[in-house]
């Protein structure tokens, strides 16, 4: 009887972590469908979001210089604020750097705003923010100090990257905090608590109005459907930009008659 209720009350507990890791599974699984079906929607109707060349002014570097959070993390934060604020980004693997040479690693990279992402067991913090100067560094080396998973320790990463932009491109002056950009996060167990790996409406606000006077202007995205329409679209690429196109290029089946009228004498 002892053994069973053993295996009874080890059976519940698995079943709660289950059910935790579940729940905390759930929303992000929800979220990456909803995003993948209002895709797929949107390219349906109005052939997807297409850039007008020519718009973007400036750039963002994300200078990769760690090695132990693997590069596709980096690059999934960096979609995140691309398709947030479509700003002009770049991702590069540099050699280690020290915080007094993160601005030349900055303006070297051709950046007008950059997040340097290192791995430092010495003083350097979590996160280091420079608004003025337009640079932050992120510090692995101390997001890791209670020995987290390698997948938690690149969602702290992730979310530390997506901070740090806010906070040099105009978020770190808003009255308002958001949950990513909060003043309650202060030590790295705080970013396991967020949830949702994206941007408010008041913080994408405060940076889509400060980030130009960074220097940096995002691209003109809209539906490739007005793109035809405004006549700049490029080229077609699949069926349902190819059908927008000809639909928007086609000649009237019944063309618009202009009655001659003669001038009269004056």
């Amino acid at each position: 009887m002892k053994f069973v209720l053993i295996a009874l009350t080890a059976l519940v507990a698995c079943g709660d972590a289950f059910c935790e890791a579940a729940t905390n599974a759930a929303p992000a699984a929800a979220a990456r469908r909803k995003s993948s079906n209002g895709d797929a929607f949107r390219m349906r109707v109005s052939g997807g979001m297409v850039k007008k060349p020519g718009t973007a002014q400036g750039k963002v570097v994300f200078l990769d210089a760690q090695r132990r959070v693997q590069a596709a993390e980096i690059a999934q934060a960096v979609s995140v604020i691309e398709r947030a604020l479509h700003p002009e980004t770049e991702i590069r693997r540099v050699e280690p750097v020290g915080p007094e040479a993160v601005a030349g690693a900055v303006k070297a990279a051709g950046g007008q705003l950059g997040v340097v992402v290192v791995d430092v067991k010495g003083g350097v913090p979590a996160l280091l923010v420079a608004p003025e100067e337009g640079w932050a560094v992120v510090n692995v080396g101390k997001l890791d100090v209670d020995n987290p998973a390698a997948d938690v320790l690149a969602s702290r990463t992730r979310k530390e990257i997506m901070r740090a932009f806010a906070l040099i491109a105009g978020a770190a002056f808003m009255g308002a905090d958001a949950e990513l950009v909060s003043a309650d996060i202060r030590i790295p167990k705080d970013l396991d608590l967020v949830k949702n790996e994206m941007y408010g409406i008041d913080v994408s606000r405060g940076i889509s109005y400060n980030m130009p006077r960074a220097g940096v202007t995002p691209w003109k995205v809209t539906t490739y459907k007005q793109a035809c329409q405004q006549g700049w679209a490029p080229a077609p690429t699949n069926e349902y930009q190819k059908a927008i196109w000809n639909k928007v290029h086609e000649i009237p089946s019944e063309p618009i008659k202009i009655k001659y009228q003669k001038p009269t004498a004056k």
